[in-house]
């Protein structure tokens, strides 16, 4: 799984797209092609600092298909 967020400086009025997103996941987990063991896993990650609406995109790729599962999270990040 990985585990992506938007650039500082995209923009929420256009489409979102693959290039409105850093390539790189700020978080990753590797489960060597098993099925999860739960119903529900929990990992941490050290979020990018950013501020303001970001979207984080979550993205489960499937080991032995084509497919996949994504989840798309809004956020409003503040500044400490």
């Amino acid at each position: 799984m990985g585990v992506f967020i938007t650039k500082q400086d995209w923009d929420p009025n256009a489409p979102l797209t693959r290039a409105s997103f850093d390539l790189k996941p700020f978080c990753e987990r590797f489960d060597g092609g098993e099925m999860p063991a739960k119903d529900q896993i929990y990992f941490d990650c050290d979020v990018p600092h950013r501020t303001g609406y970001q979207v984080i995109l979550g993205v489960w790729s499937i080991a032995d298909t084509a497919n996949a599962f994504y989840q798309v999270v809004d956020v409003n990040m503040q500044a400490k």
